[in-house]
């Protein structure tokens, strides 16, 4: 198989080593914000940034426009992928879709004031006023670079650095609080890997027949 054939393969440890090395990132800091403390910590990060000049500003400009950027990103790799185009596309839809799904789910069970407004703090983006827990930001965010990461993309590294600073983002602008990043994180790889695992065994032996 070609290299662009990458989505026919069996799951190969060193092509998801980046998803593996940030899962495993997640449940520790997962740990450490449960010894701390959840609040402590959103604070301490909050407070921090506010230190450091337009940091927070800069944030709530980044996680304002950070889904569109990643979507024009996601967009330029798929065109180079042309042989791929369905089958990345569909992964893409999946994931978004399996995502939003969940996250409004959880939601909808688990009502939680965002951090701005339960400690009466400036939001530096746009406020939301739906549950916080958990976000749906990152979980789009690292579901998205975990599919660049299944795909060996070119932009792979990009994508889980923009992922990482969502979730940083939505901290630092008071809009989340550390656990509701971490779940969200923690939802956008597994619904990809599930989606994947579908894609590959139900779907691949198709789209194989195919040409594109």
């Amino acid at each position: 198989m070609g290299e662009r054939e990458i989505w026919l393969d069996e799951i190969d440890i060193v092509d998801i080593g980046i998803t593996l090395v940030t899962t495993v990132i997640i449940i520790v800091l997962s740990i450490l914000t449960l010894f701390i403390g959840n609040d402590i910590l959103t604070l301490a990060i909050y407070d921090g940034s506010r230190t450091i000049f337009f940091l927070s500003e800069l944030m709530g400009f980044f996680t304002d426009f950070v889904l569109v950027m990643i979507f024009v990103l996601v967009s330029f790799d798929i065109i180079s992928f042309r042989k791929n185009l369905q089958r990345i596309s569909i992964v893409i839809l999946l994931d978004i879709l399996a995502t939003y799904a969940i996250v409004l789910i959880i939601k909808s069970f688990f009502f939680v004031p965002r951090p701005y407004a339960k400690f009466h703090l400036h939001p530096f983006a746009a406020p939301f006023t739906d549950s916080s827990f958990p976000s749906a930001h990152t979980a789009v965010g690292f579901s998205l670079a975990t599919t660049l990461d299944y795909a060996e993309s070119k932009i792979r590294y990009l994508g889980w650095g923009i992922a990482y600073l969502i979730g940083i983002s939505r901290v630092i602008t008071g809009l989340h609080y550390v656990l509701d990043v971490i779940v969200g994180a923690l939802i956008g790889i597994f619904l990809t890997l599930i989606t994947y695992f579908i894609i590959h065994k139900f779907l691949c032996y198709q789209i194989a027949k195919k040409k594109f």
